[in-house]
């Protein structure tokens, strides 16, 4: 392991777990609206009556209930607000999820590769511009100094929305849906000056650096997720030099850093997606970067579609994409050929992904189940031999 990769964990194990005992000791439990709660379990009667009932004269919360919730890379809970007449009568919302960063491990990861305060940034200031299905938050805060983070939303799921995960069966329809989503917010920032000259917003690459050096031994962390995951993928792709693919994953998204880059989401896997009651596509977690158009449309095609549809439906799928790019405007539009061509070299980014979920290590969140990540891998990994995605890269390095 690296010195530098050594310094980072170390220090963040420090600075964020004495955080997170100090707020265990001393019952951390903020008042003032300015200051970042810990938890949805930490959230006082007079901070979220500012939150929420600020703008109501006369309006007060009358009682906080957890409803349920579970815990992954973030602690999940649902709670259910009650209202005095003044609050009730003004339609104040009543059910709602919060997302936390109340352990020291998601605190680390969070904070050290700034994934934490982009999807605040998204849900402040972009989420407002852009023409997309997505959540929007009644609260985000985020504290660079302790890791906390804090999004409230309206619970979603009680009015009918339906959250996904690699059992749901994706339509043809609904792919379709999809990519019409993806092109939109693409579209709306193709080629922006403002994201590449945004300090606060790293590029893919340096997301990817930031995680190598500050949060986690990436390339190792995928070599246990290879051992890990071993009986759902092809042989054809367990052969491969460890080292080779680590390096193929590296350059694939090293020589796309200075092309056509966009708003991504960048971790587009089928569990950040839903279904509205009315049947349209939307998209959770926000974790932004600006990066290559080609990242999301590969993770979106490769998580979301069982093999045979992939295999059946990509091309159409990516003459669809092209197609709703035009109807947003780009004028400089990438050909089929490249766009067939770049989907089958950004499969390197999805799969390791996926890799350092399932070959986590202490100092990682329990991201996702085990399962999850095995029926994401079967895909990425058959869908990187069917493309010939080694080869792919290997052409123009």
């Amino acid at each position: 392991m690296d010195l530098a990769g050594k310094f980072w964990r170390g220090s963040g194990v420090l600075r964020f777990g004495s955080q997170v005992v100090w707020e265990e000791l001393t019952r951390y439990c903020p008042t003032d609206p300015g200051k970042v709660p810990a938890s949805a379990a930490r959230l006082s009667p007079e901070w979220l009556n500012a939150v929420l009932c600020g703008g109501t004269p006369g309006a007060e919360i009358t009682s906080i209930e957890v409803t349920g919730g579970s815990d992954g890379t973030n602690t999940r809970r649902a709670l259910r607000v009650s209202y005095n007449d003044a609050g009730t009568a003004a339609g104040l919302p009543t059910d709602l999820f919060v997302k936390s960063a109340s352990a020291m491990r998601t605190r680390m990861m969070n904070t050290l590769t700034t994934r934490g305060e982009s999807e605040v940034r998204f849900y402040q200031t972009m989420r407002q511009t852009l023409p997309v299905e997505a959540p929007t938050a009644i609260y985000a805060g985020f504290d660079r100094q302790t890791g906390r983070m804090l999004i409230i939303f309206p619970n979603m799921a009680v009015a009918g929305t339906k959250f996904l995960d690699p059992s749901h069966y994706i339509t043809r329809e609904q792919a379709e849906g999809m990519i019409d989503l993806l092109a939109g917010y693409q579209s709306a920032t193709w080629n922006s000056p403002e994201l590449r000259s945004s300090r606060a917003l790293p590029s893919t690459l340096r997301y990817q650096e930031l995680i190598n050096v500050r949060a986690l031994p990436f390339a190792k962390r995928g070599a246990v997720g290879l051992d890990r995951a071993a009986a759902v993928l092809p042989e054809a792709l367990t052969r491969v030099d460890r080292d080779k693919l680590w390096r193929l994953h590296m350059a694939s998204i090293k020589r796309l850093e200075r092309r056509a880059h966009v708003l991504t989401h960048y971790d587009m896997h089928i569990g950040n997606w839903y279904i509205t009651p009315d049947g349209r596509m939307g998209l959770t977690d926000w974790s932004m970067r600006f990066g290559h158009w080609s990242a999301d449309l590969t993770y979106m095609l490769l998580s979301a579609l069982q093999i045979e549809d992939r295999r059946n439906w990509e091309r159409d799928l990516l003459k669809r994409y092209r197609e709703q790019l035009a109807n947003g405007g780009v004028k400089e539009l990438p050909s089929d050929e490249e766009i067939w061509a770049e989907y089958r070299r950004q499969t390197f980014h999805p799969l390791y992904f996926w890799l350092t979920t399932i070959g986590a290590g202490v100092l990682q969140p329990d991201m996702q189940p085990n399962h999850i990540s095995l029926a994401n891998l079967e895909r990425m990994g058959q869908a990187m031999v069917d493309l010939d995605s080694i080869s792919a890269m290997e052409e123009v390095l």
